[in-house]
C-alpha cells in the first residue's frame, strides 16, 4: 500500500451528504419501471451552504413519488451548456455533500429522473465554495481472486439435490451443510442458491404460503452464505394429466401430451395467480435473501416454451387461437401475468425468459417485460449445433432473440444497466466436453461461449450443479474475475488528524472492473476501530449505480462524535448486507472487493487516522 500527500483535483465526484440524511426502505426500490410510469415531479427550493471544514452542502425538495434517483449539475458559470454531470443520488434523497470544491464560486441544479425520462431541473443556486482538508492519499493492492459475492458467479441449483425442498426434511444448517459436503468437483463457489418450485408446492391450501418450504431454503441458502432466486412453474411434465396447479385450483385448459396445460385467458386462472404472487410479494418483496425471481408461470418447466410438447412449437399456438382477436387475447394474458410478477415484486429484482421466433407475437411480449423493466434469462446457453446442424441457440435463436427485441425496443441493450441477465448452460460442462468444446481462443466454443456471457453483460451462470471439467477450469476462472460486479478501491484520500466533534472528510475512487452492476441495494460504510472503540458511519452512495467502464469518485464528510476518545484509529471499509424479517435474515459477511486486506469479519483496512 503506497502513501502519499495529496496533490490534485478531483474531476467526477458522486457525492453524499451522509451524516445528515437518513434513508427509509424505500431507498431500496430498483424502479421496475412498468408500462405506465411518467416522468417524475420537479425538485424545487435548491439551497447551498459553505462548509467550514471546506465542500458545499446542497439540499432539495424531493415533489415526486417514483423517482429512481436525481442527477446533480455544477457549472462554474451560469451558461446552461457549461453544466456537467456531478453526480447521481438514488431515490427520496435530499442532500447531497460537494467536497470536490476549491476557493471558486459554484452554480448547481438538480433534476429527478425514472424509466421514463427527466423532470424540468431546479432553479440554479450560486456559492462561494473552500477547498476541503485532505492530507493522505492511499492506494489499496489489487487482486485477481475470483471473488463470491450475491447474485454473481455460478449458481448453487436445488443445493445439488441433497436436501431436495420440497420435502423439508432438514433444517436449514443441516440443508446447507448437505450441500457443501457434496460439492461438485471443480464447481466453483457460489454466492446465489437458484430454485423452482411448482405453485401446488408453495400454496397447498388457498391462502396459505407454505412459508416453512419457502423460508427454510433462503435460511439454506444463508446458512451456505448464498442468497436466493427463485421461479414459479404451473405446467407440470411427467405426464398421465398431471399439473403443478394446486389441487384445490380447477381452471380451464386442455391435457396435451398427457400434461394439464391451463388457459392463460382464463379469468379464474388469473385472479388466483394475482392473488398468489401478491401474496408472495407481501412477504418476500425487498427481502434481502431474496436475489430475484423470475417469471416463470408460463410453459414446460416455467421456460415460456412448449418443448415437453410434440404437437406445438409456440405459446401462441399452443391454444390454436382462430383469429386475431383470440391472438391479441393470449398476448394481453401473458402480457398481464408479466404486470402481475413486476407489480408484486417491485424492489426485487425481475427476470424473465427470453422468446423470440417466427411468431411475432412473442416478441411483443418479451420486449413488454423488458419496457416493465425486468432482465432477462436464457436456458441453452453454450448449444452451438447442439440439436441441429442447421441451426443452434448460439448461432441462430439467440442472435435473431437479440435483434428482434432490440429492433422492437431499442432500449433493450441496455437492459443490463438497471436488471440481471441471467445464463443457464445447455445440458452441463461436462455434456460440452463430452463434445469436444475447446476453450481455445477464437473458434473454441467455450471460449466464444464465455466471450458472449460477457458481451450480454451476464450476472448469474447456472451451470447445473455439475463438476467442471478439469480442461475448462481455468477459462471458467478467468470469466468469474469478470462476470457481474467486481468492486475495486483505486485510490482513498482522507484527513488525518482529527479533533473529537470535528469533520472526516473522504474522497475514494473506486472502479467496477466487471461487466454488470449490482442489483441489490447493499451500503458502503466506513468504521474507525481501534483497540478500545469502534465508529460506523453510513454512506448514502447507491452502489446499484456503479456500472462498469467508468471511475466513481464517493466523496464524503462525517462528523465525529464530541466524545470519541483520542487514539490512533485503523479506517476501514465495507459493503454491508441488511437484516431482514419473515424470516429472520442476519447479514451475511461483507461484499468481497477487488483488493487485499480483507480481514475475517470481511472489512477492508486502508489508512489510519489520529483522533485529538
Amino acid at each position: 500500500m503506497k502513501f502519499w500527500k495529496i496533490g490534485f483535483q478531483f474531476t467526477v465526484v458522486a457525492v453524499f451528504f451522509a451524516f445528515l440524511v437518513a434513508c427509509g426502505n424505500s431507498d431500496d426500490n430498483n424502479d421496475h419501471g412498468g408500462g405506465n410510469v411518467s416522468a417524475p415531479g420537479d425538485p424545487t427550493l435548491l439551497d447551498a451552504a459553505a462548509l467550514q471544514s471546506g465542500g458545499v452542502s446542497l439540499t432539495w425538495q424531493d415533489n415526486s413519488e417514483n423517482e429512481s434517483g436525481f442527477e446533480i449539475e455544477r457549472s462554474e458559470d451560469q451558461d446552461a451548456a457549461s453544466f456537467m454531470l456531478l453526480a447521481t443520488v438514488g431515490t427520496d434523497t435530499t442532500q447531497y455533500l460537494d467536497i470536490d470544491t476549491t476557493d471558486t464560486t459554484y452554480h448547481y441544479r438538480v433534476r429527478a429522473f425514472n424509466g421514463a425520462g427527466y423532470s424540468d431541473y431546479s432553479d440554479v443556486v450560486a456559492i462561494l465554495a473552500t477547498s476541503p482538508q485532505l492530507d493522505v492519499t492511499v492506494a489499496p493492492s489489487q487482486i485477481s481472486d475470483v471473488l463470491v459475492n450475491p447474485g454473481m458467479g455460478v449458481a448453487d441449483f436445488h443445493f445439488g439435490w441433497w436436501c431436495n425442498l420440497p420435502p423439508v426434511t432438514y433444517d436449514a444448517e443441516t440443508c446447507a451443510t448437505r450441500g457443501l459436503d457434496h460439492w461438485p468437483e471443480n464447481y466453483p463457489r457460489a454466492g446465489t442458491a437458484y430454485f423452482r418450485w411448482y405453485w401446488k408446492d408453495l400454496e397447498p391450501v388457498r391462502g396459505q404460503l407454505n412459508t416453512d418450504l419457502i423460508d427454510t431454503t433462503i435460511l439454506s441458502a444463508h446458512a451456505a452464505g448464498e442468497t436466493l432466486g427463485f421461479r414459479v412453474m404451473v405446467i407440470d411434465d411427467s405426464g398421465g394429466g398431471s399439473t403443478g396447479l394446486p389441487d384445490w385450483l380447477t381452471v380451464d385448459g386442455e391435457t396435451i401430451d398427457g400434461i394439464f396445460w391451463p388457459d392463460i385467458r382464463d379469468t379464474t386462472f388469473q385472479s388466483e395467480l394475482q392473488r398468489f404472487v401478491q401474496l408472495l410479494g407481501a412477504r418476500y418483496n425487498n427481502h434481502p435473501g431474496v436475489d430475484h425471481v423470475d417469471i416463470g408461470s408460463v410453459g414446460c418447466w416455467g421456460e415460456w416454451n412448449t418443448a415437453c410438447l410434440s404437437s406445438t412449437e409456440s405459446i401462441i399456438e399452443v391454444y390454436n387461437p382462430a383469429n386475431e382477436t383470440e391472438r391479441n387475447e393470449i398476448v394481453a394474458a401473458y402480457k398481464l401475468l408479466i404486470d402481475q410478477y413486476v407489480d408484486a415484486f417491485p424492489d426485487t429484482p425481475v427476470v424473465m425468459l427470453g422468446i423470440s421466433g417466427d411468431v411475432n407475437e412473442e416478441v411483443d411480449i418479451f420486449t413488454h417485460a423488458i419496457e416493465s423493466g425486468t432482465g432477462w434469462r436464457v436456458d441453452c446457453w453454450g448449444d452451438w449445433n447442439m440439436w441441429s446442424n442447421a441451426w443452434s441457440h448460439q448461432t441462430t435463436i439467440y442472435p435473431d432473440m437479440i435483434a428482434k427485441a432490440t429492433s422492437a425496443y431499442p432500449q433493450f441493450v441496455d437492459t443490463w444497466k438497471h436488471a440481471p441477465i441471467q445464463l443457464e448452460v445447455c445440458g452441463t460442462m461436462e455434456g460440452w466436453y463430452s463434445l469436444g468444446y475447446s476453450t481455445d481462443a477464437p473458434d473454441g466454443e467455450v471460449y466464444k461461449s464465455f466471450q458472449w456471457a460477457k458481451e450480454q453483460h451476464a450476472s448469474v451462470l447456472n451451470a447445473k450443479q455439475n463438476p467442471i471439467p478439469s480442461a475448462y477450469v481455468s477459462a471458467l476462472d478467468d470469466l468469474l474475475v469478470e462476470n457481474g460486479y467486481r468492486f475495486v478501491i483505486n485510490s482513498f484520500s482522507h484527513n488525518d488528524n482529527i479533533d473529537a466533534g470535528g469533520t472526516l472528510n473522504l474522497i475514494s475512487g473506486w472502479s467496477n472492473t466487471g461487466v454488470a452492476p449490482s442489483y441489490i441495494r447493499r451500503t458502503l460504510t466506513y468504521r474507525l476501530r481501534s483497540s478500545t472503540h469502534t465508529e460506523m458511519f453510513e454512506s448514502l452512495e447507491d452502489i446499484r449505480t456503479w456500472l462498469p467502464g467508468q471511475p466513481w469518485d464517493v466523496a464524503e464528510s462525517f462528523v465525529l462524535p464530541a466524545n470519541i476518545p483520542s487514539g490512533e484509529y485503523e479506517l476501514e471499509v465495507a459493503i454491508l448486507d441488511r437484516t431482514g424479517t419473515d424470516p429472520v435474515w442476519t447479514p451475511l459477511p461483507p461484499i468481497s472487493l477487488g483488493i487485499a486486506g480483507r480481514r475475517d469479519d470481511g472489512w477492508y483496512p486502508v489508512s489510519q487516522v489520529s483522533i485529538n
